[in-house]
């Protein structure tokens, strides 16, 4: 409680591949600084909107690119290190 500026991460049955025995669902757990989780998040988000330029990604994803909700993401982020 006193490292507000933390937060707790848990994604379930989350793959996991491993040499021997293949895969498997596991639950990841980990905390990280929220500013470096944020920055994460709108890195992926970018990486996603220029792949949605490519067909070959595009035609295998139901729905459009959240461009709203990726522009508001980034407006909050950029405020948030001033």
């Amino acid at each position: 409680m006193d490292q507000k500026h933390k937060v707790h991460v848990s994604i379930t049955e989350c793959t996991k591949m491993q040499y021997n025995t293949g895969p498997n669902l596991q639950t990841l757990k980990f905390e990280v600084k929220f500013k470096l989780f944020c920055l994460c998040v709108l890195k992926q988000m970018e990486k996603i909107r220029e792949l949605m330029n490519e067909n070959s990604f595009k035609e295998h994803r139901e729905g459009d690119f959240p461009y709203s909700i990726y522009k508001d993401f980034q407006s909050a982020y950029e405020k948030s290190k001033k």
